[in-house]
């Protein structure tokens, strides 16, 4: 740059330092730069920095239950901290009722009565008691006598529902032949 009426060129020899500034969330920044004193000339222009916008990060929310509210997460810049989106109330769901169907009793098994739930947080709302087994249908196994060669069983039962042997039968011995001498008889007889 030139001079007023010298016509000196400008050696620069005062420099100022013009400062610059970061970017943050919002708001840009500038880089640093120069200008000389005596004649204002721009050494090093200084280059905007564009805002950094934010950096969202998302903080726990809190599920609702069957009876208590819940909340959504909130959402803010990690860098600035500021709240980008403020939690909210989330109504609690409510009970999913279930019903219990009643089971009947066997002879091998108690039954239930009728109840019923909550299918999401297992609440009872009517308890299901136990109801006593039944008695075995019993039926009669009869005896079956032995023969000369083959064995016999005692009198047994089961349970005509379940199968379920309550008296064994237990195995008599064939009895074996019986032998018998017939009385001679004379050729003159027959």
């Amino acid at each position: 740059m030139i001079l007023s009426s010298c016509s000196k060129k400008c050696e620069h020899q005062n420099i100022i330092i013009d400062k610059g500034y970061a970017a943050t969330c919002t708001d840009s920044g500038l880089t640093d730069g120069s200008h000389c004193k005596d004649c204002g000339e721009i050494l090093e222009a200084q280059v905007v920095i564009e805002a950094l916008g934010h950096k969202e990060k998302e903080a726990f929310g809190v599920a609702p239950s069957c009876t208590e509210p819940g909340l959504t997460p909130e959402i803010y810049c990690e860098v600035c901290n500021k709240i980008l989106k403020s939690q909210e109330v989330i109504d609690p769901l409510g009970h999913h009722y279930v019903e219990d169907l009643a089971v009947s009793p066997t002879c091998t098994k108690p039954g239930l009565t009728k109840g019923s739930h909550c299918e999401t947080c297992g609440k009872v709302f009517v308890a299901q008691e136990e109801i006593a087994m039944v008695d075995h249908k019993v039926i009669e196994d009869p005896m079956v006598a032995p023969t000369c060669t083959k064995p016999g069983l005692t009198q047994g039962s089961h349970c005509e529902t379940c199968g379920k042997v309550l008296i064994a039968q237990e195995e008599i011995a064939p009895l074996g032949h019986k032998v018998v001498e017939d009385p001679m008889v004379a050729p003159n007889d027959l």
